[in-house]
């Protein structure tokens, strides 16, 4: 997280104090606390200090000889201190699980070394200056008067530096935490002038986890023509607790009621009321993610990856469009401080709401959200944070969505679907979704349906650009085909109606709940060149995307350190799938191609870690490590399972896991303790050397 950029305070000031209610009324919101978190200043004159130490958890910086001047915020309180001199910092990394994903984001991304330590695993760097913010704990005493140079203008350097990451404002935390739990520790540190720009933040009162990052272009993931870094995880840590341990929110969105209008171009207008339940303590602030700028990109050079959305390659045009909220408020229609930024919007309540209790806040957004894949006649809104949400951990939410969109355009939702009619120049779908998920998928366009109902799951099937009735039938024959078959040992299907949607593109596919986007081959499998080559492993790759709907929907994730829940279970189904319909030698084949790549991670992190791989040198090779730990030795971890214990009990086992997790967010250790009973037997040993560990199973081909 960075120190806020400037801000234009008046505009948004102006714009805070004239927003209207719901009934047309204006009246002035209160102060808002995530302007004045960000503006500090450092003391005229600095003090000579010697021996200087500053730590906190994993974290400590030392200054055996130079100057220090206090930084105070907007009040004139101190709330930290700038340091220059030749000092040094280094992070301890206590636990030997995270060690070799640490190894390879410091050796990828920095040009230090960690070296072990008495207590772990130590990255270390000098510094130039360095500037500690600490809330929650108090700041040490400074020997003397403050009569030495002034560090403003190297303190006014080192902000510039840092404001260049892009990275949700650390203004936004700091605000929350002052208002919400002042007694819980959060600081933050920022390190420049040695190997690397580091930044260290300690954080007990959202995350409850200790961070190390350093920033930079990561190849395939920048905005064309942006040269802001990035950030950069090295290694992450819990304050407290197990490393594997899942996060506890302090708030988590229960409901969404959320009305698009569309426009017959990029723009959109959303009007979204949603309900958080106040979790961890009371809740005060809450801090959401939110895109502040909408991108549009055209060629055909894209890399397409599940759930991290695109990243490109080659020289195509990138369009940015700004994403704006126009208001937020509450229940009674009153107006709510807020600030949205780096994709992240931060909102103050009226008073906090206690523990255990609700509150609706309703947002107001409008810009260029309607994106069109490769300038294709349709639009998606994905997995990207396009309406306010939580972490992972904090979403489990029911929804009712009204969507309109200008004809000829029809649009798709998710959910049971409530009403679809034609009102003058749109076309309108309402849907609900009764069970909580994860993610919201809408897309609109040049579709046409056919849809049919059997044994209380309704399946539909719309192909892009005009009818394709051969497309309609096959792919509701092979749907109905295989939510059958997992219905046998997974129980019923979470969702009750579905759509498969055609993109206009080849070899992927995406399952948001009550959706399968699948690309051209599934629907025109005797396609030429691409098409055709894709469509050899599309009974596979459709398979892989209706498993979806249990794992990733029926059992979610509540961090992306447990997508292998979500991604190896779904491809060790969609194989045992293509094993009864095709035999034991097409099942073989999965085996020998997942050992093949699983191979490729031999040594490198564990699954748990696999979403930390980042390498600024070679981001393709990073997510194609990251593509091989989820899915090929995630399941191959499955598949040794299975040939250890036998068809009966390991069906037994996946049907165990979601009669307990169903419906709720998974965790390893909860499902490992799912085998242990259907076995009898500790899996432990099994699962650290695996799972939480680095080795690979070996798995013998299946008779």
């Amino acid at each position: 997280m960075t120190l806020p950029r400037a801000l234009a305070r008046l505009a948004l000031a102006t714009l805070l104090a004239t927003r209207g209610d719901a009934r047309g009324e204006t009246s002035p919101p209160p102060a808002n606390p995530f302007l004045a978190a960000g503006d500090l200043s450092v003391e005229a004159a600095s003090r000579p200090v010697r021996g200087l130490r500053l730590s906190i958890g994993a974290a400590a910086a030392t200054l055996p000889e130079g100057s220090a001047a206090l930084v105070r915020g907007p009040d004139g309180a101190p709330v930290g201190l700038f340091l220059a001199g030749d000092g040094t910092f280094e992070y301890n990394s206590r636990d030997p699980r995270e060690h070799p994903a640490v190894r390879y984001a410091v050796k990828k991304n920095t040009g230090l070394a960690p070296v072990p330590g008495d207590a772990g695993l130590v990255v270390k760097d000098s510094f130039r200056t360095l500037l500690w913010l600490a809330s929650g704990v108090p700041l040490p005493d400074l020997p003397g008067e403050a009569s030495g140079p002034s560090l403003a203008a190297a303190f006014g350097k080192h902000r510039a530096r840092f404001a260049k990451v892009e990275e949700p404002p650390f203004a936004h935390l700091l605000a929350a935490q002052r208002r919400d739990a002042p007694d819980r520790p959060l600081v933050r540190a920022e390190a420049s002038g040695g190997g690397e720009d580091l930044v260290f933040v300690h954080d007990a009162f959202e995350t409850g986890l200790e961070r190390l990052s350093t920033s930079g272009r990561l190849q395939l993931r920048v905005r064309w023509g942006d040269d802001r870094p990035w950030a950069i995880l090295l290694a992450e840590q819990p304050v407290a607790g197990d490393l594997f341990a899942p996060p506890a929110p302090r708030a988590v969105l229960a409901h969404v009621d959320l009305a698009l209008t569309a426009s017959g171009g990029s723009d959109a207008a959303i009007s979204v009321t949603e309900t958080f339940v106040a979790r961890r303590g009371a809740v005060g602030t809450l801090l959401l993610h939110l895109l502040d700028t909408a991108e549009s990109q055209t060629g055909s050079s894209v890399l397409q990856t599940e759930l991290f959305g695109n990243i490109r390659r080659g020289r195509d045009r990138i369009e940015e469009r700004p994403v704006r909220v126009t208001g937020v408020f509450d229940d009674e229609g009153r107006p709510l401080p807020f600030d949205h930024r780096h994709d992240q919007v931060a909102v103050a309540l009226a008073r906090p709401v206690p523990e255990g209790q609700s509150v609706r806040v309703r947002f107001e957004i409008e810009g260029g959200l309607l994106v069109r894949p490769l300038d294709n006649n349709y639009w998606i809104l994905g997995t990207e944070p396009w309406f306010p949400v939580p972490d992972l951990a904090g979403q489990e939410f029911t929804a009712r969505l009204t969507v309109r969109v200008k004809k000829p355009f029809r649009p798709i939702a998710p959910g049971t679907t409530v009403r679809r009619v034609e009102e003058g120049d749109f076309h309108l779908v309402e849907t609900r979704l009764d069970t909580p998920v994860q993610f919201l998928t809408i897309l609109a366009g040049a579709y046409a349906w056919d849809e049919e109902t059997k044994d209380g799951v309704t399946l539909r099937v719309a192909s892009y650009g005009g009818r394709n009735p051969t497309a309609f039938r096959s792919l509701l024959d092979l749907g109905f085909a295989t939510v059958g078959f997992y219905e046998v040992f997974l129980g019923k299907m979470p969702v009750r109606e579905l759509t498969i949607a055609e993109l206009a593109a080849w070899a992927m596919g995406q399952a948001p709940a009550g959706l399968l986007l699948i690309t051209s081959e599934a629907f025109n499998p005797m396609g030429k060149g691409a098409y055709r080559r894709s469509a050899a492993g599309v009974n596979e790759r459709f398979a892989h995307e209706l498993a979806h709907q249990w794992w990733g929907h029926g059992v979610r994730m509540p961090s992306f350190s447990e997508q292998w829940l979500s991604e190896s279970f779904a491809e060790y189904c969609s194989a045992f799938f293509i094993r009864r319909a095709s035999g034991v030698q097409a099942y073989n084949l999965y085996l020998n191609l997942w050992r093949t790549r699983a191979g490729e991670t031999k040594g490198s992190v564990p699954i748990l870690l696999a979403h930390r791989l980042r390498a600024k040198g070679d981001q393709i090779q990073a997510e194609r490590l990251r593509t091989q730990l989820l899915y090929a030795k995630g399941p191959l971890v499955l598949a040794a399972i299975h040939a250890e214990i036998g068809d009966e009990a390991f069906l037994n086992f996946l049907a165990s896991v979601q009669a307990t997790l169903g419906g709720k967010l998974g965790t390893t250790q909860r499902v490992e303790e799912v085998l242990e009973a259907v076995t009898q037997r500790d899996w432990t040993p099994f699962f650290d050397r695996f799972v939480r560990g680095t080795e690979i199973p070996e798995v013998p081909p299946a008779k």
